[in-house]
């Protein structure tokens, strides 16, 4: 087989291609690496009691080992807390916890995106169970923590 051409330009031609093959993983890699970091924190739900005896909870996010500044989001009037075991559709059951309030279902938790981790179901629902106490009782303060990527 004999290519034709002058040298530079097949010399041009290999360095472009050498060049974008090994230049493409180098600059996608901050990306990639950055979203690692940013799946790897904690989320912590902390639910109270206001004057009212109504509940509030609020989920704060950790990122980034802590390096970047917590998310929050806070929902009033929880009335109840609910777990699910929900068939997919690669024979595996996905576990998810809700909370309720008047108005909506909100998912806090939810092992779809590692369907691996280490929770138990009976430790989800032992939780359900103790939070829903807590709303019974009108009184004091309840938390969970689980990896950040769960929702």
């Amino acid at each position: 087989m004999t290519i034709k051409g002058k040298p530079e330009v097949i010399f041009i031609v290999f360095l472009s291609v050498w060049g974008s093959a090994c230049m493409t993983p180098l600059l996608s890699f901050p990306f990639i690496a950055y979203e690692s970091l940013y799946s790897i924190g904690t989320k912590t739900l902390t639910c109270e009691h206001n004057v009212s005896k109504k509940v509030v909870c609020k989920q704060t996010s950790d990122h980034l080992l802590g390096y970047a500044k917590p998310e929050g989001t806070t929902w009033q009037n929880v009335t109840k807390a609910d777990f699910h075991l929900v068939a997919t559709k690669k024979w595996r059951e996905e576990k998810r916890i809700t909370l309720k309030t008047n108005d909506k279902e909100v998912n806090i938790f939810s092992d779809r995106m590692s369907p691996y981790l280490n929770i138990e179901s009976v430790e989800l629902a032992s939780w359900v169970e103790k939070f829903n106490k807590f709303v019974v009782s009108g009184d004091g303060k309840i938390e969970l923590t689980y990896p950040a990527n769960q929702q």
